[in-house]
């Protein structure tokens, strides 16, 4: 197995496995507070995470305006995400939210010129159906 599709396997077990927790902070103090306290706890460990690889660390403005602005495209999305939560059952949430696969993959099409196997085709098709059934 590569190691990319085993990092992409931890990565999805750690969404699923935050979605899932994150319904009881949304439904106790809020979507906005939520994603506050979630952001600042995050920073203080990337920034630890950080001091361990500062040599590895490549610093470039264009590189922290790119940041930038993934920050404020991903700010909006997690905000709808834990309001999403608060109101509704975490079995329907998780599920539509992690179909977001589907716009990756059309952005990737869109701005990387990756290009698309019947294979990837049928399962985004399946996502979306899955979506749409729920």
């Amino acid at each position: 197995m590569q190691l990319g599709i085993l990092y992409a396997l931890i990565a999805t077990i750690g969404f699923g496995l935050t979605n899932a927790l994150s319904k009881i902070p949304a439904k106790k103090i809020g979507s906005i507070k939520s994603t506050f306290y979630r952001n600042v706890i995050l920073t203080i460990i990337l920034i630890i995470v950080f001091l361990f690889f500062i040599k590895e660390t490549n610093f470039s403005p264009l590189y922290i305006l790119i940041a930038f602005g993934i920050s404020l495209i991903g700010y909006l999305p997690l905000i709808t995400l834990f309001k999403a939560l608060k109101r509704a059952d975490i079995s329907v949430v998780s599920p539509i939210a992690q179909s977001s696969v589907i716009f990756t993959v059309i952005f990737s099409f869109i701005f990387f010129r990756e290009t698309l196997t019947s294979m990837q085709l049928l399962a985004g098709l399946t996502i979306l159906a899955g979506v749409i059934i729920l």
